[in-house]
């Protein structure tokens, strides 16, 4: 290309230039550019003119095969040859010249193509793509989609920055790398921007406790990153750890990216605390007895009695902490040691409101201490040591003797060499003391002689020492102390409260030997069944005294816990005084019972009976003084009068009744045996005067009467009114046969069949003409025969009537004799018999409740049993097992409803029962009841289970025993074991042992009575105590003088007054409503309160109510609903008629008289109102 400009264009330009450069001097020009280049490749080359000088008219001369553009001035980018070596570049004007040699050379290899990054952009704004790959010294060309090149600056940086402006855009490039003249090839580059997520959230901040496991972290939406410190991922999930991030506040980033790889971010602050400082205490150790123990209180902290939860200071907070773990109760802070055995570890856990921390406390649990030893406690020449050991390990000994301390006695066994009070102080973990029950030890020539009897109750001991050292719940413990004559001194049970302490009861004697005071057992303050001080100069301050003084212990208190008696002044020592424990019973309270002595006087008629044809006959009483007469009078002052001849035969007794004596005659024959039994009524029928007589009519209609033969057997029993009961006997004195006046109208007689051992082994009813005589004869002249064939007198296993032989009296007919029982002993022989046609079933022991064997041959006991079902020819069938202690293990029976019915129980080593099993089958169906038993370490029962077949078991009793062993407590039907129960009775009884309270009837809580308040019943009984708004009259004798109730249901205080004759009879009841006393009355029996006129419930003098009036509610008042009076023949109910209102009470529809004629042996027909 030419770019010379001609000179004949510019004529006036041409004049004026000339002119210029006459006056111009010319200075140095050149030519710029790269005086080497490659072949094919492009450089620019520029032209610098002389200083001040414009060229014109200039063109370019480029030598060689090159070609060359103007780029506008005095620039221009040659393109060499790919074949020249050499060129010249000549730059020519007017004004002056200028030229640049070049080499040409071959070109270096072309750079690399770069690689560009950072070509997406999230969101709107600049976006900057970074080049990279050109080689050193070398840059890049940047160009746009058109392949236009974007010029110098930044175009030839790594970087190159351009503004995207909408959400989603994609812009192209291409870039290359280029030096030395050469360019690399272009790399296309596509640039995008995209939208960045719309809302991203790392959720609200948290805390930690240190100790907290992996926390899973969840951001929004879902599908995003973790970030910070603690954060680590597992799979596609992330986790933050408090224990990694240690405390303190970290900043965890939540970083989300979109389907465009856009992301955005969100934080969330999480805190992370240390554990509270948690102390539980020292380690511990308690005695199992020693009740609840309060946790709290090693810790310094406060307790509250409303929450039963306690306060624990930590770092100036108050918060509420827990315990747990075995032996815990309800939450702590009480810990039970006397439901742990050995060590239990408990934890207290506090938490600060954020974080929860604990601390584990080991507690240990002992038993009591007690003192052990080999011997007998006795200091003696030959054995002048004795060893004394505690029943188990302890953590601290200290041995004391007389109270102090011994030096250096700090093992678990002490051996002694003197006698003396020996106790042992033991000290377990965390301070808490307990001293042993003292043990006395002796000098032989102090020696208190006893005779001790232990009573093994479980198996396993091999040696006597082990069971002398074995505890109560083992081995029971009962020691006799004796005096130097051999008399009771003391009696000790040991360990038998409840509370393991010892029962003792003393016995001491007057200045002649005789034994007039008699004390209540008292539990002693220790259990060691060692020989208890007891000083009878100072009663009152004796233990025993004291024992009875304690108004908490759910025992009766009482001043005189004795009973003292009066002897009368003669060698013959016999009581005229007996007094009983407590204050209303003592001498001379007017409430003993009195003895009087002596013998018959001319007032006293007694009768010398002489039995004739025609009955019974007196002609004379007996002389003076030939009977003794022994008088009583009881607790209430009422006569009891009874005379004895001298064979000892009581001949009559009297009894007052209020109107006179109630007198009672026994008859007797020449040979002392009782004859006749005369009532009261008929005694007082007879006339005053001698003689005396009672008619066979109304000896057979009101006495009793009784017939021997010549081997004084009794042979007919009559009852008053009934047909007299003949008996027959054979030569073994074995009653074989019995008739009653029903059996005699048909012949018919009760048989018993007997084995080898005079065992009954058969009864049922026989047809026998003749009278009892003619009957006893034909058994009789039956075993004559017994002297050829003796098993002629006992029945065997046979195959003849039901198993057996069928060879004693009598001899049974199938068809018309009536088997009503048979009964097999020793074996189970008795199922191969034909005779038997039981199920075979029921003959087969089934293994249960841990009793897999039984005894095969039981000697003595009945192992099988059929038993008539009456008016058929069906029997119920029941056979026993037994172990091999010959107790009764499982017994089978059927039912008359085709059903079968088990019955298992399994005992201990004693025979406590220890579980019940009963298992009912019915066609279809069956039950299964199932019982459990515990008992506490003496015996008594403390438990009770209850489960029907595979339900819950519940417990369904649970009794509490006072520490004389009183049940004082029973609580009713738990579903957990006994946290919790719907009813819980409690019972008291008076310093006499007389049931005195169940609950109370007034359902409210009380400390000496009553434990809870949700009981369905209460009630009490009155004796001795008189209350003042019942108005009742005290009773010293046991009979109830008043009672008061109350029911959940009803929610009134109710009661009834009692009154009694001077024979102990029930006079009146009278209803007490305390809730409402307008009501009294309504419901009494036998008279109003009050009323005079109103005798109450009359009687004849056998006994037999003659009238009787029962209260109740008429038009809404009290009035008479029932007057009864009765009628008899003898001791025969005849009628009864009712003077009441005919439509309530006794239902009789008017008089019934006669209504039916009683039986020959019955004492009352059966009509409908019978």
């Amino acid at each position: 290309m030419n770019n010379s400009t001609r000179l004949d264009s510019l004529p006036i330009q041409f004049i004026i230039i000339v002119l210029l450069l006459t006056t111009i001097s010319v200075s140095a020009q050149y030519i710029t550019g790269p005086s080497t280049v490659n072949r094919g490749s492009k450089t620019i080359h520029t032209y610098y003119p002389p200083s001040g000088t414009i060229p014109f008219n200039y063109r370019w001369e480029i030598t060689g095969d090159q070609s060359y553009r103007s780029l506008g001035g005095y620039s221009i980018e040659v393109t060499w040859s790919n074949y020249a070596s050499s060129g010249l570049i000549k730059f020519v004007s007017f004004t002056g010249n200028a030229q640049q040699s070049v080499t040409i050379v071959a070109p270096p290899p072309p750079p690399p193509p770069p690689v560009v990054t950072n070509t997406k952009k999230c969101g709107l704004g600049t976006l900057t793509m970074v080049a990279s790959g050109a080689p050193y010294g070398g840059s890049y060309r940047w160009y746009n989609s058109n392949n236009v090149y974007l010029g110098s600056g930044q175009t030839r940086s790594t970087t190159f920055s351009f503004s995207l402006g909408n959400p989603i855009q994609e812009r192209i490039f291409y870039v290359s790398t280029y030096k030395n003249g050469v360019e690399s090839a272009k790399t296309q580059v596509t640039a995008r921007s995209y939208p960045l997520p719309s809302s991203v959230s790392a959720g609200a901040d948290s805390t930690f406790c240190i100790t907290d496991s992996f926390h899973f972290l969840q951001g929004y939406p879902s599908g995003g990153t973790w970030s910070g410190n603690g954060v680590f991922g597992f799979f596609s999930s992330y986790y933050f750890s408090p224990g990694t991030a240690t405390s303190g506040q970290h900043t965890l980033t939540y970083t989300y990216t979109n389907q465009y790889g856009c992301s955005r971010s969100d934080t969330k602050i999480v805190t992370v605390r240390e554990l509270p400082i948690v102390y539980a205490g020292e380690d511990l150790g308690l005695f199992k007895d020693g009740g609840r123990y309060n946790l709290s209180r090693v810790l310094g902290i406060t307790e509250s009695v409303q929450t039963n939860s306690f306060q624990l200071q930590n770092n100036n907070t108050t918060s509420v902490g827990i315990w747990s773990g075995n032996g815990v109760v309800e939450d702590g802070p009480w810990f039970n040691p006397s439901i742990v055995n050995g060590t239990s570890v408990v934890t207290y856990t506090y938490s600060d409101g954020y974080c929860s921390n604990s601390d584990n406390r080991i507690i240990t649990t002992y038993d009591p201490p007690e003192i052990t030893y080999q011997g007998d406690l006795v200091l003696t020449d030959d054995e002048p040591t004795e060893k004394l050991s505690s029943n188990q390990d302890y953590p601290s000994y200290q041995w004391y003797k007389d109270n102090i301390p011994i030096s250096g006695a700090i093992n678990k066994d002490y051996i002694l060499s003197e006698p003396g009070n020996y106790s042992l102080k033991i000290t377990l973990q965390g301070g808490t003391t307990r001293f042993t029950d003292p043990v006395v030890v002796y000098k032989n020539s102090d020696l208190v002689n006893y005779v001790r009897v232990r009573s093994v109750q479980q198996e396993g001991f091999m040696s006597e020492l082990s069971v002398q050292q074995a505890p109560v719940s083992q081995v029971k413990t009962v020691t006799n102390y004796l005096d130097y004559m051999g008399r009771a001194l003391q009696s000790v049970t040991k360990q038998f409260s409840p509370q393991k302490k010892d029962l003792v009861t003393v016995a001491t004697y007057d200045q002649f030997g005789r034994q007039t005071i008699k004390y209540l057992p008292y539990v002693a303050s220790y259990g060691s069944g060692a020989f208890k001080q007891f000083d009878v100069r100072d009663l009152s301050s004796s233990p025993q005294y004291l024992f009875y003084q304690n108004t908490t212990d759910k025992i009766a208190n009482t001043k005189d816990p004795w009973s003292k008696s009066r002897v009368e002044a003669s060698p013959l020592n016999r009581v005229i005084e007996q007094g009983a424990v407590g204050e209303d019973w003592q001498l001379r309270s007017g409430h003993t019972i009195r003895m009087d002595y002596a013998t018959n006087s001319d007032l006293d008629d007694i009768p010398i009976w002489v039995k004739t044809a025609e009955g019974l006959k007196a002609s004379k009483k007996y002389d003076l003084n030939t009977l003794t007469l022994n008088q009583t009078t009881n607790e209430n002052g009422h006569l009891t009068r009874t005379f004895t001849d001298k064979r000892g035969n009581k001949l009559l007794e009297e009894t007052e009744d209020g109107r006179g004596w109630r007198n009672i005659n026994y008859v007797f024959d020449s040979k002392g045996r009782m004859t006749y039994v005369i009532p009261p009524q008929t005694m007082d029928m007879l006339v005053s005067s001698y003689p005396k007589f009672i008619p066979n009519t109304v000896l057979e209609q009101e006495c009793y009467r009784y017939e021997y033969d010549y081997r004084d057997r009794v042979i007919v029993k009559q009852l008053p009114g009934a047909a007299p009961i003949f008996m027959v006997y054979d030569r073994w004195d074995r009653l074989v046969l019995s008739q009653d006046g029903n059996q005699r109208i048909n012949d018919q007689w009760s048989f018993t069949k007997y084995d080898a051992l005079n065992r009954p082994v058969m009864t049922g009813v026989t047809v026998l003409s003749g009278d009892r005589a003619f009957v006893q004869q034909q058994v009789d002249q039956f075993y004559d025969q017994v002297q050829v064939n003796d098993y002629l007198r006992y029945e065997e296993l046979g195959a003849h009537q039901h198993g057996y032989t069928n060879q004693s009296f009598p001899t049974i007919n199938a068809i018309s004799d009536v088997i009503l029982s048979v009964t097999y002993y020793d074996n189970y022989d008795f199922v191969y018999q034909p005779g038997w046609q039981g199920p075979m079933g029921i003959v087969k022991f089934i293994p249960e409740l841990a009793i897999d064997e039984y005894l095969s041959r039981p000697k003595g006991k009945v192992t099988g049993t059929k038993i008539n079902i009456l008016g058929s020819q069906d029997y119920v069938y029941y056979v026993s097992f037994y172990d091999d202690k010959y107790r009764l293990i499982q017994s089978t029976s059927t039912n008359h409803l085709n059903g079968t019915d088990r019955y298992t129980t399994s005992y201990d080593f004693v025979g406590k029962v220890l579980q019940e099993k009963r298992t009912h089958q019915a066609l279809n169906d069956q039950l299964i009841i199932h019982k459990e038993f515990t008992y506490d370490h003496h015996g008594r029962p403390l438990k009770t289970y209850h489960t029907i077949n595979d339900g819950d078991k519940i417990l369904l009793s649970d009794n509490q025993y006072n520490e004389i062993g009183e049940l004082i407590e029973k609580n009713l039907h738990s579903t957990d074991n006994g946290a919790n129960f719907l009813q819980s009775i409690d019972y008291r009884y008076n310093i006499r042992g007389w049931l005195k309270t169940i609950n109370n009837p007034q359902l409210t809580f009380n400390p000496e009575n009553n434990d809870d308040t949700n009981d369905l019943f209460g009630m009490e009984l009155y004796y001795n105590d008189r209350e003042a708004t019942l108005n009742n009259s005290p009773s010293y004798n046991k009979n109830i003088s008043a009672v008061t109730w109350k029911s959940a249901a009803q929610q009134e205080e109710q009661g009834y007054v009692y009154t009694y004759d001077r024979s102990n009879r029930l006079k009146t009841a009278s209803y007490i409503n305390l809730s409402d006393p307008l009501k009294n009355g309504r419901y009494s029996v036998g008279g109003l309160q009050g009323i005079i006129e109103d005798t109450g419930i009359s009687y004849d003098k056998n006994g037999n109510i003659l009238h009787l009036k029962r209260y109740g509610l008429l038009a809404g008042n009290t009035g008479v609903i029932d007057d009864l009076f009765y009628q008899y023949n003898g001791n025969q109910l005849i009628s009864v008629d009712d003077s009441g209102d005919a439509s309530l009470g006794y239902k009789t529809s008017g008089s019934i008289q006669n209504a039916n004629i009683p039986a020959p042996n019955t004492f009352l027909g059966t009509g409908t109102n019978r």
